[in-house]
């Protein structure tokens, strides 16, 4: 599952940076230890019974809000194109790049499980495990981006030996 999300984050950090400004992107990319750490609260403070304060929490959330309150734009748009614009930015931009945000914490919130749970996994073979299937996850995405382009999916009615 992790391997699968990092390749997922990856795509949807593309999509989102050629949406928005560098800025913008910057700003909300950087919620990314925001985001594990609300996940890694939500998934491992209960197993070690150590507890985060209520004020904590509150500014993890504060911190959350105030990014996405700066990302937002406060030009009004004045035509049509202009508001076309604005919803691309909004759901071709900031959407994919908070999707990506809350991907990379859940990632780090089941990695961290991984490595420092019960099972205690080798931190070796965790990376060559994600390695190893994040590339799989990629490359099926690369084939079926080109099966799609081709056509061949729906022409021909689904996967031939040509699509490999």
């Amino acid at each position: 599952l992790p391997s699968a999300l990092f390749a997922g984050q990856g795509w949807l950090i593309q999509v989102g940076q050629t949406h928005l400004d560098s800025l913008t992107f910057n700003l909300l990319n950087q919620t990314k230890t925001l985001s594990a750490a609300l996940i890694c609260y939500l998934m491992l403070a209960h197993q070690k019974g150590r507890r985060q304060s209520v004020m904590q929490c509150f500014a993890l959330f504060l911190l959350f809000l105030s990014a996405l309150l700066l990302a937002k734009k406060k030009a009004t748009p004045v035509t049509p194109m202009e508001d076309l614009a604005r919803d691309d930015h909004f759901w071709l931009g900031v959407v994919p790049v908070l999707c990506a945000v809350l991907s990379s914490g859940l990632t780090a919130a089941l990695t961290q499980r991984a490595l420092k749970g019960s099972e205690g996994r080798n931190s070796w073979l965790y990376s060559m495990e994600i390695s190893i299937w994040g590339s799989f996850f990629l490359i099926c995405g690369q084939l079926v981006q080109h099966a799609a382009l081709e056509g061949t999916l729906s022409r021909e009615g689904g996967w031939l030996a040509t699509n490999f």
